[in-house]
């Protein structure tokens, strides 16, 4: 698919919708969940309230953080190595 090697996905836990992203690399996610973010925001008038991800590099970089912080996202992790 165009040479992504990975993919994201996003799930509504209320409506079960399902948003899936490829990616080149990674440490693209971040990329990926602010226009992920904009994008539904703007289509449901409504904020993103919780995200829960892995507990993994790519969704526990700083800037993730930050990022999730100063938009009052709160942030659920699994546990480690359990992707299940």
């Amino acid at each position: 698919m165009g040479g992504e090697k990975y993919f994201v996905s996003f799930i509504d836990d209320h409506s079960r919708r399902l948003w899936v992203y490829p990616i080149k690399k990674k440490s693209n996610v971040f990329t990926i969940f602010n226009e992920f973010k904009a994008q539904v925001e703007l289509e449901t008038g409504k904020r993103i309230k919780c995200l829960r991800t892995y507990n993994e590099g790519e969704y526990i970089d700083g800037y993730f953080l930050t990022f999730c912080n100063h938009e009052g996202i709160a942030r659920r992790f699994t546990v480690p190595h359990t992707h299940q």
